[in-house]
């Protein structure tokens, strides 16, 4: 094996199960939140949920949340330089602040390909989201989805919400590849039992409805 130049190793934490509540309570590093620790020792919590709801000192606002895309491009400096300006071009005409910039970089290769985050965090800084914000923020989305068709892009991961909006991207052949999935959909499933509109695949019944 041979070293790689200036490398660093950091250690965690080897814990005997089950944790004690103090362990479990703990936000000692390398975990700064409680959250986060539960999360890497399979403790269920629903404390996650309070990020997104009205509080006793607002009750009348919508606290923070965060929602985003991750574009699938290739893996090349011309396809970041091309996303880049694609998606930023794409936020100034919309009048959107994101965190990405003209010196973004893909947060993950994933085998031939990168990933590309486009997403927004509500809330931070002394924000406070309103309905009428979250809404131009899931318009922004979708018109980044749009974009991102008309280059190629596909979506690695997306939330449920956008699910009907991705499938509209996919749009090779008149929707070739939905209208299988459909097919399908209808002989393995003619009741529509079984997670309806997940991937947008609806059921016959529901097909073509406004979403």
């Amino acid at each position: 094996m041979r070293a790689v130049p200036d490398a660093r190793v950091i250690d965690g934490e080897s814990l005997p199960v089950p944790l004690t509540r103090e362990q479990i309570e703990a936000t000692t590093a390398p975990y700064p939140t409680n959250m986060r620790r539960n999360i890497t020792q399979g403790v269920p919590s629903l404390g996650i949920w309070k990020a997104l709801g009205r509080t006793e000192a607002m009750p009348d606002a919508w606290a923070q949340g965060h929602i985003g895309l991750f574009a699938v491009i290739p893996r090349s400096a011309e396809a970041v330089f091309e996303a880049q300006q694609v998606f930023t071009d794409t936020l100034r005409e919309l009048e959107l602040q994101s965190g990405l910039s003209a010196v973004s970089t893909p947060i993950n290769w994933y085998q031939f390909t990168f990933l590309f985050s486009a997403g927004f965090s509500t809330g931070g800084g002394g924000f406070v989201a309103t309905p009428e914000g979250k809404a131009k923020i899931r318009d922004g989305l979708k018109a980044l989805l749009v974009k991102a068709g008309e280059h190629g892009w596909g979506e690695y991961r997306a939330a449920p919400y956008f699910q009907d909006a991705v499938a509209n991207e996919y749009s090779f052949n008149d929707h070739a590849l939905r209208r299988f999935n459909e097919t399908l959909k209808d002989a393995a499933d003619p009741n529509g039992i079984l997670a309806p509109g997940r991937g947008g695949i609806w059921p016959k019944g529901l097909r073509g409805r406004p979403v």
